[in-house]
């Protein structure tokens, strides 16, 4: 990982990282498993490079912007349901989740963050993500990394509405101000949550989402310097 990434580490007394595209690199199972329900909706398939371009928080704008249609037809129903196309998909992507693998260098990332937590300026590590927390849990024992971490905060459904929340909830029982902890995520949502809360933030643009867009939106130096075309 970039020496600048890890500078910025050192200074924060609570590391709060995101899960997928950040820890996981689960980028191109989630491209093949939605390109394996957009032909059942006749929708085009999407590259690597449109899927960055389109994906987004709240799940369901990113799915409207792949073509799904969940408004209410001349029928008076929905054409398509939020609920049923991501139930499909955790399905499918629950299935192929575990040929996935953690991104190069995280485990001696946590590794060296565990060992400073024994020194006289000990550090925290938390997940915080926008994933159903007991699917959650169970990727992170499978990964082998459970121990790493003091907390773990996802939400209560796969729909991935917002983590907002549940980082007010990880804040609070931290018992570390805002203003001494660090988010590590790969998307404008992490940006948003983070603002939101009060902590600094630092972005990884290898993860779901092409972070151009945003760079470009803030402008300013001291904030886009946060945002890594890539942590390598």
């Amino acid at each position: 990982m970039k020496k600048e990434i890890l500078d910025q580490i050192e200074k924060y007394q609570h590391i709060i990282w995101d899960w997928n595209g950040t820890i996981l690199d689960d980028i191109d199972i989630s491209i093949q498993t939605i390109n394996e329900i957009l032909p059942l909706y006749d929708l085009p398939t999407v590259s690597k490079d449109r899927y960055h371009l389109l994906f987004r928080f709240p799940l369901i704008e990113y799915y409207k912007d792949l073509g799904f249609n969940f408004n209410k037809g001349a029928e008076g129903t929905l054409k398509e349901s939020f609920a049923v196309v991501g139930d499909q998909f955790i399905e499918k992507y629950k299935s192929r989740v575990l040929q996935s693998k953690l991104f190069d260098g995280m485990i001696d990332i946590f590794s060296n963050i565990k060992d400073i937590k024994k020194s006289l300026t000990p550090k925290k590590q938390s997940i915080l993500s926008a994933a159903s927390e007991k699917h959650l849990l169970q990727l992170i024992k499978h990964f082998d990394v459970y121990d790493y971490f003091d907390h773990i905060h996802g939400i209560d459904n796969h729909y991935a509405t917002s983590k907002l929340q549940r980082g007010f909830d990880l804040l609070k029982v931290s018992g570390i101000a805002a203003k001494d902890s660090l988010l590590i995520g790969d998307t404008e949502h992490d940006y948003d949550v983070a603002k939101d809360l009060g902590v600094n933030f630092l972005l990884l643009g290898d993860g779901h989402q092409n972070l151009g867009p945003l760079k470009l939106k803030l402008g300013s130096e001291s904030e886009s310097k946060n945002i890594f075309d890539s942590r390598y």
